[in-house]
This record gives C-alpha cells, sequence and structure tokens, in this order.
C-alpha cells in the first residue's frame, strides 16, 4: 500500500494552475522593480509558488511576460474566431472553467501557445537590448556557403526557452521536487501511525485484567493519541470495559475526561478546515500532457527561426550579406499549433513500474511525437451552454451564411438556424487625386448582412 501510494504521488508535480499568469493580459503591474510585486502577483493573477520564485528571482523580465499574455490572448482569439470554441475561456483567468481543466484538446493548444509566447516575448527581448540578463543569440555552427558571413544580432531562443521552462513549469524545478517528496514520505508516515493508532483503539477495548493501577496507565498512554478517538463516550466505555468496584471506572463528571473529548473536538474542526482549504490534486496524466504540451511550444518556436540577411557593398550591389537568425512573426507559430490542435492525439495513461506513461488511447496510432499536441479527454460539442464542460455555447454567434466550413452557419449553428440583420455603414468612395496633391472622396452609405445563431 505504501509503495502504490509513493508511485502515484511521485508524477503528482502540480501544473493544473500553470496558466493561471494568462490574467496578466487584463493589464499587470506596471512596476515590476521590486520582488514584492511578484507576492503580490500570487494573489491577484494566481501565480504558482514556483512561478513566484522565478519572478523573485527574474523580475526583470516579468514585463515581456506580460506582453506574452496579451499575446497569447489575442492571438488564440484570433486563430480560433471560427470555430464553436472561440476561445473566450481564457479571459477568466485565473478563474478557469472546466474545458481549460480537464485535459482537453483546447487546454492542450493554450498550453502550448502560452509557452511559445513567453518564448518568443523573451528571446526578442534579448536581440532588443531591453534585458540585461541576455544577450544576443549564439551564432550558428553551420559554416557560411560562401556568399554571405555571420553576424548581426540573432534573438536567443536559447535563453527565452530556459526562462519560459522555469517560469511555466516552476514546480518541476529540483528544489519543488524535493519538497514534495518531503511531503510524500509525511504522508507515508502518517498513515503508518494513523494504521497503528487504529490497532491501540482495538487493543484499548478490550476488558484489562488488572486493577487501578493498569487503567491509570492506560489513560495516560490513549491522552497523546486522543484527536483519534470518535466521542467521549467510546471513551469512557474503553476505561470501564470490565466491571468492577467504582475505584476502577472514573467519575460520571470527571473533568479529566471532560478535557480529553473537548481537546477532541477541537483537533477534528481544524483537521476540517485544513480539508477544505486544500485544493484538489490534479490528474497525474493531465499534469504529464501538460508538461508535454508546454514542452512543444518551445520546440515550435526553436523551429521557427530563420535566417534574415542584410546586403553590404558599393552603391547597394550586395557584394557581401550579413545574415543572423531571427524570429518570425509569433503568428506563424500559433498557426502551425493549431494545424497541431487539428491532429492533436487522445492519450491514456498506463503504470510502468514506478512511473506513469502516456500512449495513444487509439491501437490505430502506433506512438506521438515530440510536435504532437495531445490531450486526455475529448472535448464536447460546444453547441449548447454546459457550465460543468465549460461549453458557453454558440447562440448569438456570427456565422457566414455562403461557407459550408467551420464559420459557415451551418456547423457554427449545430442545426439551430441563423437570424440575419441588414446593418448600414459609411466609407469613402470615388476618390479622386488632384495635382497637386491632395485627393478628394465621397461618403457612401454601405449595406450588409449579419448572421447570427440562434
Amino acid at each position: 500500500m505504501k509503495k502504490k501510494i509513493l508511485v502515484i504521488l511521485a508524477v503528482n508535480v502540480i501544473t493544473a494552475w500553470s496558466i493561471n499568469w494568462l490574467s496578466l493580459h487584463r493589464g499587470g503591474y506596471e512596476r515590476w522593480g521590486h520582488s514584492r510585486s511578484c507576492k503580490n502577483a500570487r494573489r491577484v493573477y494566481g501565480f504558482t509558488r514556483g512561478q513566484t520564485h522565478t519572478c523573485r528571482g527574474q523580475v526583470e523580465v516579468m514585463p515581456h511576460v506580460t506582453h506574452a499574455a496579451s499575446t497569447t490572448v489575442t492571438t488564440c482569439q484570433r486563430v480560433f474566431h471560427s470555430r464553436r470554441w472561440n476561445c473566450s475561456s481564457v479571459l477568466n483567468a485565473p478563474n478557469l472553467s472546466p474545458d481549460l481543466t480537464m485535459g482537453t484538446r483546447e487546454q492542450a493548444v493554450v498550453h502550448a501557445l502560452s509557452s511559445a509566447a513567453v518564448t518568443w516575448a523573451v528571446s526578442r527581448a534579448c536581440s532588443q537590448g531591453t534585458l540585461v540578463l541576455c544577450g544576443c543569440g549564439r551564432v550558428p555552427q553551420e559554416p557560411p556557403n560562401g556568399y554571405f558571413k555571420w553576424g548581426g544580432c540573432g534573438d536567443n531562443v536559447r535563453f527565452g526557452a530556459s526562462f519560459a521552462r522555469d517560469f511555466i513549469d516552476a514546480r518541476n524545478t529540483k528544489n519543488n521536487r524535493l519538497k514534495l517528496q518531503g511531503r510524500h514520505r509525511r504522508a507515508a508516515a502518517k498513515q503508518q501511525q494513523e494504521e497503528e493508532q487504529q490497532q491501540q483503539q482495538v487493543q484499548q477495548q478490550e476488558p484489562p485484567d488488572e486493577g487501578w493501577t493498569n487503567s491509570v496507565r492506560h489513560s495516560r498512554e490513549v491522552q497523546p493519541y486522543a484527536q483519534y478517538l470518535p466521542t467521549q463516550t467510546n471513551l469512557q466505555t474503553s476505561n470501564t470495559g470490565r466491571r468492577g468496584s467504582g475505584r476502577d471506572r472514573p467519575a460520571k463528571g470527571s473533568s479529566s475526561a471532560n478535557d480529553l473529548a473537548r481537546a477532541a473536538r477541537l483537533r477534528s474542526r481544524k483537521k476540517n478546515r485544513r480539508k477544505k482549504g486544500k485544493k484538489r490534486q490534479p490528474n497525474p496524466a493531465i499534469t504529464l500532457m501538460n508538461h508535454h504540451n508546454n514542452r512543444v511550444g518551445r520546440r515550435v518556436v526553436k523551429a521557427s527561426l530563420s535566417t534574415q540577411c542584410k546586403c553590404h557593398g558599393v552603391s547597394g550591389s550586395c557584394s557581401v550579406k550579413t545574415c543572423w537568425k531571427a524570429l518570425p512573426n509569433f503568428i506563424e507559430a500559433a498557426e502551425r499549433l493549431y494545424r497541431g490542435y487539428l491532429s492533436g492525439v487522445e492519450v491514456r495513461e498506463v503504470s510502468a513500474g514506478p512511473r506513469l506513461r502516456l500512449l495513444p488511447a487509439s491501437t490505430a496510432v502506433a506512438r506521438f511525437s515530440r510536435d504532437d499536441l495531445i490531450y486526455v479527454t475529448k472535448s464536447p460539442d460546444y453547441c449548447h451552454p454546459e457550465p460543468r464542460v465549460g461549453s458557453l455555447g454558440t447562440g448569438g454567434r456570427r456565422c457566414n451564411a455562403t461557407s459550408v466550413g467551420v464559420d459557415g452557419c451551418g456547423v457554427m449553428c449545430c442545426g439551430r438556424g441563423y437570424t440575419s440583420h441588414a446593418h448600414r455603414t459609411h466609407q469613402r468612395c470615388h476618390c479622386k487625386y488632384h495635382w497637386c496633391c491632395y485627393v478628394t472622396c465621397q461618403t457612401c452609405a454601405v449595406w450588409y448582412d449579419v448572421h447570427t445563431c440562434n
């Protein structure tokens, strides 16, 4: 039993709340100059303990983390605007809805996007000189082909990915893992102690064979473990198990028995309050899934590095080119993750000795690669409002009446039909250029139809 508990808890590293920091998109701290802001961020923006520790150690990077949160939210809504799930639940952070905590496909892509956004923002900040903790990226190892030379200041993806790993997967660091193992040992020792106390209680209920001396010794042995005794009645029953003279039984209104019962009730109340205050521990499979998808996001940014060059020469002859490695716009990495969302792999947890592994749930898939997004729970259809699964429904959403894709009214409205409204807007038209040098335009009224789901 003890071995099984340790195996389950060893992989239960808490990362279920590691995307609460996306609430920074509402406007993070304008002044991150003091580590005290990190403590406030844990209270206001839902930072985990490990993220708060990383923030205190590298508080200069936090303005770029705020920028990464805004980039994640805006890009996610831009990429998913034409689907039933349009990434609106991210706006509720740090109060995440079930679609971002139950291990769905949507949770997978949000974790990957957030990890990629932090990597991208910090890497660009290093090359732009806005961070003193890092500089330009390393010069590529591949030799130039003779038509260019390596130079310039490339984006430092190495530092950006390292910081993203330390911040988002902060609870996976060595120090926190050692603390977690210590809690596991204490939990196992406490459980063993409770089992011993239960055995002692069973033995205490047996009739004693000695007189008053044995009864006194028996009460002294019970006193340290009074918190495990259920009621005062059971305590008195165990102390008066043998019928005998009056001196073998304590008085009916004994103050010592009342004190023991009162102490037991107080301990029970404190224990119940601690249980209510504890957060629900995440599913180990979801934890491993989040860790994998965070790594996928960082790998996508690394793979998007491209070569950019600048020409040098007389009169723009471009006789010599200086090239460096730079990151493109973040939307390219987001579109790649969107394709990974469409081809995501459903997985299940399998015990492999002392560890848990994730394997494809379908026998048609042999294995998943390091670049595949994975999920453990199938997503709902998001057609109707279902708070239990985090679905807001598609009622009132705009759709395209002429499309047969996911943005079409047939798919978006889930067969409920749609309503069309005519709207009028004004825009400039019939513009003419006059020499020299101005333009005159007229204002025209334009009508267009807006279709919304019923």
